[in-house]
């Protein structure tokens, strides 16, 4: 099985299989070419082509296999966007709270 730190870019050829399990979530995406992914657990294989990504959960078993030469990277996932998110959801849930309503009668 593999191990490595992110970010990381792997060069497959055609027919090649990768096979790990990482202790920490991973985005996956393909710069160049096409690959499948397969998780166990996961009855569907999943096929990405350049420029497509896929998040890979902490401590998934997972087989990836290019169909003709492909380049990969491997990173942590991208929290940020979310937390921007999470914090634009509050701020307006609190504008929304505090707005006064109006009293029919």
């Amino acid at each position: 099985m593999l191990s490595f730190e992110t970010p990381v870019v792997l060069q497959l050829d055609d027919g090649e299989m990768l096979r790990w399990r990482q202790a920490t979530s991973l985005q996956l995406q393909v710069i160049d070419g096409r690959i499948w992914v397969t998780r166990l657990d996961d009855p569907d294989d999943h096929f990405l082509e350049r420029g497509e990504s896929m998040r890979l959960d902490r401590s998934a078993k997972v087989i990836a296999g290019a169909d003709g030469p492909a380049r990969v990277r491997l990173s942590a996932p991208c929290a940020a966007p979310v937390r921007g998110v999470v914090a634009a959801l509050r701020t307006r849930l609190a504008q929304w709270l505090a707005w006064p309503v109006p009293r029919t009668g």
